[in-house]
């Protein structure tokens, strides 16, 4: 509204409302015009920028006059600030400023639901963050999706998957190429044992670390959720799987002698040498002769002794370690008068004494 009066005399004007400072001026003929109002409805953007045709959201209220010109619950005022030459801010340099962008940031989720929160308090408010969890992955791989179905959406959860294992350790590198980043595959390197059960010590300890690093149980620098072979012993996880054969507390795709027969499954590997279909890193009788690997030791436990020849039979041919004509399943374990050998053990230069 403009104001103008004109001096007709000596006249006394009493106006409705107050006169705007700054706004009025005196003008020539002894008269007072007062500028129309240049921010109506208060948002810090002025009427000019807004104009009185624009209506953003559709509302049949004008910009210049609505508090939420885009409609996406964000007040025109807090989208605007900071300005910059009286222009209100663009976050996304996109040419549509954020009071009239419902995607301010541009990472695909509307400002309506990323909201003005500042999730990992870095001092931006979600809708303008482009990392609103500071997980390092990114808003826009994250996605407004809830993996894990926990009610938070993956762009503000930091355990997507709830595996136990965080985002910003798992990130969106897709480790087995299945088609699913780290950060939501329950089975990151597709051994088939799950993250949250490669993460967690040696013991059943839930925590991740001291560290807070997963578990890396061979010190290779690949944690196990990561890692083909979590052991080292040269057989995949996904062959020894997660099963705890010896009941020592460490699954078999952790533990370097899988039947705890103190011959290490590195050595015992995936040979099954009396064909009982149990294969020797998990046959505590891996020569079937009746007598057991941990006392027979390297080498007697998978040892042929023919005359001439010894093929790999099947049934595999009676074992007579020592040579004496006597098989070592009737020989047994017994001592023979103060010979402190066991009377199957061949004599070696390294036999195994017990």
């Amino acid at each position: 509204m403009k104001i103008i009066f004109f001096s007709l005399g000596n006249v006394t004007i009493n106006f409705t409302r107050p006169l705007t400072e700054g706004k009025c001026q005196v003008i020539d003929g002894g008269g007072i015009i007062e500028d129309e109002p240049t921010d109506s409805d208060g948002d810090s953007i002025s009427d000019e920028i807004e104009t009185k045709q624009a209506d953003t959201d559709g509302d049949e209220i004008p910009d210049y006059l609505d508090l939420d010109s885009d409609g996406d619950g964000i007040p025109d005022r807090a989208e605007a600030d900071p300005m910059t030459n009286d222009t209100p801010m663009d976050t996304d340099g996109d040419s549509k400023p954020d009071y009239k962008d419902l995607d301010s940031d541009n990472d695909s989720i509307p400002d309506a639901e990323e909201g003005t929160e500042d999730q990992d308090g870095d001092g931006l408010p979600n809708y303008r963050d482009l990392d609103s969890d500071g997980d390092l992955i990114p808003d826009a791989v994250e996605t407004n999706k809830d993996g894990d179905r926990d009610g938070i959406p993956n762009f503000l959860d930091l355990d997507s998957d709830d595996d136990g294992i965080p985002d910003s350790i798992e990130t969106a590198i897709d480790s087995d190429s299945d088609g699913t980043p780290n950060f939501l595959d329950l089975d990151s390197d597709g051994d088939s044992i799950l993250d949250s059960v490669e993460r967690v010590q040696i013991g059943g300890d839930p925590r991740i670390s001291k560290m807070g690093r997963p578990t890396d149980t061979d010190h290779d620098g690949i944690p196990d959720f990561l890692d083909l072979d979590t052991d080292n012993d040269g057989l995949v996880d996904t062959l020894e799987g997660s099963v705890d054969s010896d009941g020592d507390g460490a699954g078999n795709w952790r533990d370097w002698d899988s039947d705890n027969d103190l011959i290490p499954d590195s050595i015992e590997l995936n040979v099954d040498t009396d064909h009982d279909n149990v294969p020797d890193r998990l046959d505590v009788d891996a020569d079937d002769d009746g007598l057991a690997d941990r006392i027979e030791g390297i080498p007697d436990w998978r040892l042929f002794n023919c005359t001439g020849a010894c093929p790999n039979l099947d049934p595999p041919a009676p074992l007579d370690t020592d040579g004496d004509t006597i098989l070592d399943s009737d020989e047994g374990t017994s001592d023979i008068g103060t010979n402190t050998n066991k009377a199957y053990i061949l004599p070696r230069g390294w036999m195994n004494v017990l």
